[in-house]
């Protein structure tokens, strides 16, 4: 298993365009939404048929492993994921995402999370948390999970009968340590999905539909206030106080030296852009 094979997560709001995305070009995640921020048997099909589609396209079939979930309805269509159902009772046994990875993954967000705050309480400011925030703590989190550890569930699920490496599970286990559990298991009896009747599905669409005729409403952030787009000028400055700090606290690491160029390249690119555009502006005007 590599980095590869990782694919983005599954984010389901309860906003279809939350206030905080305007501006937002891109989301480091898939987004879905419903009143109720759950999973539901159309979400899992919308999101599968997509999925299997992009397979199909890279010539390549994979098994999912699957909970017994009334939300998670029996796709018999798809040509290039076999779904297999795991038996009910048993998802604390034989999913590998329970052996480790799903508590990692929250274990990184939650830290994150905890960081942010401090941080908010030392710059004297209210500490909130949008659903942007959110989604890219998630994917930072997603993204300190490496394909190591995921390999190592799924051994610990007995998918492997080879001698599991713990190395990688040791280390996160100690970021868990540093973290109180009840903190950790906070939301662990959640309730994620329900079966929907008709008119649950009716309500929903019509939940949505609303949300798209009232542009000043949000679901889920009726508190927050838009967060003004950084300008490019603003974007430089802050990758220069990174570079500084970087530099000054730390030897670093070729590729940490080359995740900062990229970052400089990429900001420069749009810099160059918005100057055509501007240019093309003034001759259009004249």
């Amino acid at each position: 298993m590599t980095e590869n094979d990782k694919r983005k997560l599954l984010v389901i709001g309860k906003s279809k365009s939350p206030r905080c995305f305007k501006g937002v070009s891109s989301l480091p995640v898939f987004y879905e939404n419903n009143t109720k921020a759950w999973m539901t048997s159309a979400i899992f099909e919308k999101t599968l048929n997509y999925w299997d589609d992009e397979l199909r396209r890279k010539k390549k079939k994979i098994l999912l492993l699957v909970d017994n979930c009334p939300a998670h309805p029996s796709l018999q269509h798809l040509k290039f994921i076999k779904l297999v159902f795991l038996p009910a009772n048993t998802t604390a046994v034989l999913q590998p995402m329970d052996q480790g990875v799903i508590r990692n993954i929250k274990a990184h967000y939650r830290n994150q999370l905890v960081l942010k705050m401090i941080e908010d309480i030392e710059n004297q400011i209210e500490s909130k948390v949008t659903v942007l925030d959110a989604i890219i703590m998630l994917d930072k989190a997603w993204r300190n999970v490496t394909s190591t550890g995921i390999a190592n569930c799924f051994r610990h699920a007995g998918f492997c009968d080879v001698t599991t490496d713990t190395t990688q599970l040791q280390a996160d286990s100690g970021l868990i340590n540093n973290i109180d559990e009840d903190y950790l298991q906070i939301d662990d009896d959640l309730i994620t999905s329900e079966i929907q009747t008709d008119e649950d599905i009716v309500d929903n669409v019509i939940a949505n539909q609303q949300v798209e005729l009232d542009n000043d409403t949000d679901i889920e952030e009726l508190d927050d206030e838009f967060e003004t787009v950084p300008s490019i000028s603003e974007a430089r400055a802050a990758l220069r106080t990174l570079e500084r700090f970087y530099y000054t606290k730390y030897e670093g690491t070729d590729a940490e030296r080359k995740a900062l160029s990229f970052l400089e390249t990429s900001i420069n690119s749009n810099t160059k852009q918005s100057s055509i555009k501007d240019y093309f502006k003034k001759l259009n005007k004249n």
